[in-house]
């Protein structure tokens, strides 16, 4: 796991790097120096999101684009603050529209889908994510959701979403549920209940949506779900 794990990471930095600065280079012709906006989940100091961001400076500068970099983080911990999480993505990148916004990485799930519930995308600005997933849930939650697991909402499929937008993409990674399931029924051909353990975070709510959507190609099997909030 830890050999995937670092081939999926520099898999993601070379495929940033071979997006993002070809087109740097060729604004730069014409617009002058500019900046790149980085917009982590949570804090960039994180090993992962740290590593990355590293490379990813190194890349620039070694690639002589004169793009100053800039890094923000949400701060994203429970999905209740997830309106704050949109309305900060918002205040950002208008922020650095100003400073001659080129680029925006978008690190982690809660970034990502704070930027696609914007509802618009900024003019003539790439926009990139990286550790991020196939699979979400429309933000804001509903007004009232609490920590009690109420709240169901169903999954969507960001790989449609990026297909339609412009200047838009990314490394999104895909959870085969239909094949987990398919193995334990292999292993055990007699199981007739299925636990999910989720929590409260955006990751967690928006798996458990895609597994209740799989779920439905086997009524023969129940769902229990299990909240460890």
């Amino acid at each position: 796991m830890t050999g995937n794990r670092a081939i999926k990471h520099w898999t993601l930095l070379l495929l940033s790097c071979c997006v993002l600065l070809p087109s740097l280079l060729r604004a730069e012709e014409s617009r002058g120096r500019e900046s790149i906006l980085i917009i982590s989940s949570y804090n960039p100091d994180t090993r992962r999101m740290s590593s990355f961001i590293t490379e990813f400076e190194r890349q620039v500068v070694a690639s002589g684009v004169p793009c100053d970099i800039y890094i923000e983080t949400l701060e994203c911990k429970s999905i209740n603050d997830a309106p704050l999480w949109i309305s900060q993505t918002d205040n950002l990148i208008t922020r650095y529209e100003s400073k001659g916004l080129r680029a925006v990485v978008l690190l982690g799930q809660e970034a990502w889908a704070s930027f696609v519930s914007l509802g618009r995308i900024p003019k003539d600005v790439m926009c990139f994510s990286c550790f991020v997933s196939s699979n979400g849930i429309v933000l804001p939650p509903p007004a009232g959701t609490d920590s009690t697991g109420s709240w169901m909402p169903r999954s969507i499929n960001y790989m449609n979403m990026v297909d339609s937008l412009h200047s838009v993409g990314g490394l999104l990674n895909k959870y085969d549920v239909r094949r987990n399931i398919e193995l334990i029924r292999t292993l055990y051909p007699e199981v007739e209940n299925l636990a999910f353990i989720s929590d409260n975070t955006y990751g967690g709510i928006s798996l458990q949506a895609l597994v209740r959507e799989e779920m439905e190609n086997y009524p023969d099997l129940n769902l229990v779900l299990v909240d460890s909030r």
